[in-house]
């Protein structure tokens, strides 16, 4: 049985993690290696598909230029709340954490979620901690002595336990629907940060070399954009950068040679003239990968750049 395109564009809205299967990338995904071996799911199965694919050929339809027009986006949200919605009545959510249900369309439940450990009041341009936690002053002396090339760091978790331990097994681990999980809170909180500013017009996130990608099977920073891209409606552009050197793993290097590791390292195909970018990675800790991507972008005409990470690492 060869699977759809339409379900495996649906099954990107959201990833399923009950407490006894594996993680995976997408509903699409957990259903073609995992539901089929399970007994005590076999028997939705088939309903569940179904229906996931009449709902989207029902979307697909709808979805012409009535469906991108301004007055119907309204419109058009709500059709994608209510797919959401069905979507975790059909296989509920599960905290990933403590594997209780979570009572809501996300795998995490709200008091893990309040448990992570944020920066209570960042720096504007770097995303550091501010400890005075002063309102007026939204930009720290490193920055005023050596002005980054970006000019915003929204970052949504400290860089310290459990956070660390999450985004390791991200990567490391192979286990997606963490990225995932913790993408769709950070999504949640960048979305409300747009409220009273223009939004990003293209997310580019941080390429990886195509040894690296081989070697790790996804680029993280693609599934983080992929996320906020869905949750804030901002397109994402995967193929207008990419990485010419095979560089050392950044976090195998100490601080003063993270820089001259990553110069020159990135190749854009094209200019973004009076664009908005928002830069996607998973973690900052110096700086260097998005400093070095940002100079690039400045130097193709970008008019704002503004960086978008998981977490930041704490001034030691």
């Amino acid at each position: 049985f060869v699977w759809p395109n339409s379900l495996r564009r649906l099954a990107r809205r959201r990833v399923c993690s009950p407490a006894s299967y594996p993680a995976t990338r997408g509903i699409s995904l957990h259903f073609r290696r995992h539901l089929p071996t399970h007994p005590d799911v076999k028997c939705c199965c088939s309903a569940a598909i179904k229906t996931l694919i009449i709902l989207h050929r029902t979307e697909t339809t709808n979805s012409s230029a009535f469906w991108r027009t301004q007055t119907h986006q309204a419109s058009h949200n709500s059709m994608n709340r209510i797919f959401s919605s069905l979507l975790y009545k059909l296989l509920p959510g599960r905290c990933v954490i403590c594997k209780g249900h979570s009572h809501r369309q996300i795998d995490l439940c709200q008091d893990f979620e309040n448990e992570l450990p944020t920066s209570p009041s960042p720096f504007m341009q770097c995303g550091m901690t501010n400890l005075t936690r002063s309102t007026q002053n939204r930009v720290c002396g490193a920055c005023i002595a050596q002005k980054p090339s970006f000019d915003r760091t929204f970052c949504a978790f400290t860089y310290i336990s459990p956070v660390n331990l999450l985004i390791k097994e991200f990567k490391n681990g192979h286990n997606l629907v963490f990225g995932k999980v913790m993408s769709q809170v950070l999504a949640k909180k960048y979305k409300a940060t747009l409220i009273n500013r223009p939004m990003p017009h293209l997310l580019l996130p941080v390429p990886l070399h195509k040894n690296r990608l081989k070697l790790r099977g996804f680029n993280q920073a693609v599934e983080i954009a992929q996320v906020v891209s869905d949750v804030c409606h901002i397109k994402t552009n995967t193929r207008a950068c990419s990485r010419s050197k095979d560089t050392a793993d950044q976090k195998s290097l100490p601080a003063h040679l993270r820089k001259d590791n990553v110069a020159q390292v990135f190749r854009l195909n094209r200019n973004f003239n009076g664009y908005r970018i928002a830069i996607v990675d998973d973690v900052i800790t110096t700086g260097s990968t998005v400093t070095a991507l940002a100079e690039l972008l400045r130097q193709k005409g970008a008019s704002s750049i503004e960086v978008i990470a998981l977490a930041r690492t704490p001034r030691r």
